[in-house]
């Protein structure tokens, strides 16, 4: 591989409800937890400009990574979401939907185009591999 080239790392994203990496990252998207930190007040700060000391847990998915952060507040940043391909996209907005969580289907030129929220709000998309 080309040393100048770039690898995505992880993933970070904040949570707020409990359930969410049971139900959501887990039995939904298909995660698996690797393991859990906690970063200080201290170092959270330095970072994020936020001064509590922040829970984390890293899933995986093949060689995708995400860092879960557990926050205290809902944020809803608008705009960013995380875009994930499936090979069965039906199935995971079916069990989405079926375990309460919000999911927007859009037709678009190229295909139908899924969103959906987990229960901290933030958003995925789901894409079909082609």
């Amino acid at each position: 591989m080309d040393s100048a080239a770039t690898i995505l790392n992880h993933i970070a994203l904040p949570f707020s409800v409990e359930t969410d990496p049971d139900i959501f990252y887990s039995r939904i998207l298909g995660f698996t937890e690797k393991y859990r930190f906690t970063l200080d007040s201290e170092t959270a700060w330095e970072i994020f400009g936020l001064y509590i000391e922040l829970p984390v847990i890293v899933m995986v998915k093949d060689e995708l990574k995400m860092e879960l952060f557990r926050v205290p507040f809902t944020e809803n940043t608008a705009l960013t979401h995380v875009c994930l391909t499936y090979h069965d996209t039906d199935t995971v907005s079916r069990q989405a939907e079926e375990s309460g969580f919000r999911v927007v289907r859009a037709k678009r030129a190229s295909g139908e185009v899924v969103f959906i929220r987990d229960g901290s709000n933030n958003i995925f998309e789901l894409k079909r591999i082609q």
